[in-house]
């Protein structure tokens, strides 16, 4: 169900990734400094994807990929996740993928399903 989230949340950032690329290297902002155009889009893009994690989660406890799955993000002892953790989560799951994946296979291997991102910063994912 995690992965699936995931996939959705990568289809959606990809049409935005898409988008910004569209306007700021193919067209209006397109010039002969195509490379600082593509810097502008990688910087942007990350910072996009910064706010989307960070801000959902924070608000409304799961990005647009979990709510379709009926998953929610919260702290063990139930309480809400806050913005600055949110975003910690977002750098934490870049290192779980950082180091072969490991840190998203332990999601299957834990009984309680927290990859090492969810134990860096003390949350996890349940189903409603």
């Amino acid at each position: 169900m995690r992965l699936a989230a995931s996939l959705v949340d990568s289809i959606i950032l990809v049409f935005v990734l898409l988008a910004l690329q569209a306007v700021f290297v193919d067209g209006a902002f397109s010039n002969s400094a195509d490379e600082a155009a593509s810097n502008v889009v990688s910087t942007v893009n990350f910072v996009i994807n910064v706010a989307y994690f960070g801000t959902l989660v924070a608000i409304s406890q799961a990005t647009l990929g979990k709510r379709v799955f009926g998953l929610y993000i919260v702290r063990p002892d139930g309480s809400r996740v806050g913005f600055g953790r949110a975003v910690a989560r977002y750098f934490a799951t870049l290192l779980s993928a950082a180091i072969l994946l490991i840190g998203f296979i332990m999601i299957g291997l834990r009984r309680d399903k927290r990859g090492l991102h969810d134990l860096i910063c003390d949350t996890v994912v349940l189903r409603r």
